[in-house]
């Protein structure tokens, strides 16, 4: 192989997250995505896609891998019970599940199934997250597609490429009313460590409803996401705020940015995942200047401590012959 033919495979190789990236920028947005100067969230978030590849990262998006990992930090208690895990749908022991169960796949965003009552999968009633019914047969082909579907493919989040794939079975956390049919949804947004804003996603109203608190003093926040309503009323301070505030500073210690999403059911708290790249760096907000406020808050001149991989290779290296971006 001679010296053009090695830079040519390096470069293609360097370049085809990036290349992708600022391709579906342009067809989703409408303009060129500026990785020389981001100011947005969502510019930061592509930003980080390409700096944020440490081998933990991806340990800590597989939602079987990261039970272990948030156990060894916070704490086994707030992890919800693993109950099974299987490599194919066709394996899983359903005779050896309790009456109400959940059933997730480990490498992605939205592939899980919530199972009531076990008389659910003969009646067809099963859910995904988005209230869909299956039964028994549609439940296997669901969770099998999911399997066979990259995640990291979609919108180029490297954390998910190399996530080996399974199903898992988790204990059913018991929603707090009679007609939700699922638990309180916290999420908390954490800029270096630090968790300064929280959002409640309650999805079984008439609607989706997404209302977002400053942190740690809890004062409601005039942001708006797309296709979702906002309380009226605010909700008051929850009584383990500050055990969550805790736990998610932990888990986000010595990132730029990270999302730490909590389950609330019958008192008790439980991590439900951590997300690098929040819609894969599209979010959505029909409030002005929301974007420039959150992108405000991710600070990128640690890119040296934080980065990893071959972008930050290349980025230092332009960096030394005084050229710019990534």
């Amino acid at each position: 192989m001679n010296l053009r033919t090695a830079i040519y495979r390096l470069r293609k190789l360097c370049s085809s997250d990036k290349t992708k990236i600022k391709r579906q920028w342009r067809q989703r947005m409408g303009y060129e995505l500026d990785l020389t100067n981001p100011r947005t969230f969502n510019e930061k978030i592509q930003y980080l896609k390409l700096l944020e590849r440490k081998p933990e990262y991806t340990v800590m998006a597989d939602k079987y891998a990261a039970k272990k990992w948030i156990a060894d930090r916070v704490g086994e208690k707030y992890v919800p019970k693993l109950l099974g895990v299987w490599n194919r749908a066709e394996d899983i022991d359903f005779d050896s599940l309790p009456r109400r169960f959940v059933l997730k796949t480990n490498h992605d965003s939205g592939g899980v199934i919530i199972v009531r009552d076990k008389d659910d999968l003969a009646a067809g009633k099963a859910l995904d997250k988005h209230n869909l019914a299956f039964d028994l047969e549609g439940v296997r082909k669901f969770l099998n597609e999911r399997l066979a579907t990259s995640h990291y493919q979609m919108m180029r989040e490297w954390v998910y490429k190399n996530i080996p794939r399974r199903i898992i079975a988790e204990e059913f956390l018991e929603p707090n009313e009679e007609t939700e049919r699922s638990p309180d949804d916290f999420r908390l947004f954490c800029f270096n460590g630090v968790p300064r804003i929280a959002y409640i996603d309650k999805t079984w109203f008439e609607g989706r409803h997404v209302t977002h608190y400053s942190l740690p003093d809890w004062h409601k926040m005039d942001i708006i996401k797309k296709d979702c309503l906002v309380d009226r009323e605010p909700e008051p301070r929850p009584a383990n705020l500050d055990e969550m505030i805790r736990i998610a500073s932990r888990l986000s210690a010595g990132l730029p940015f990270l999302r730490v999403d909590f389950f609330i059911s019958k008192g008790r708290i439980y991590v439900g995942e951590v997300t690098f790249f929040p819609v894969g760096g599209y979010e959505e907000f029909v409030t002005p200047d929301t974007q420039l406020m959150l992108g405000d808050m991710i600070d990128l001149s640690g890119w040296k401590v934080y980065g990893g991989g071959i972008y930050l290779q290349i980025k230092r290296l332009r960096s030394l012959l005084g050229l710019k971006g990534i």
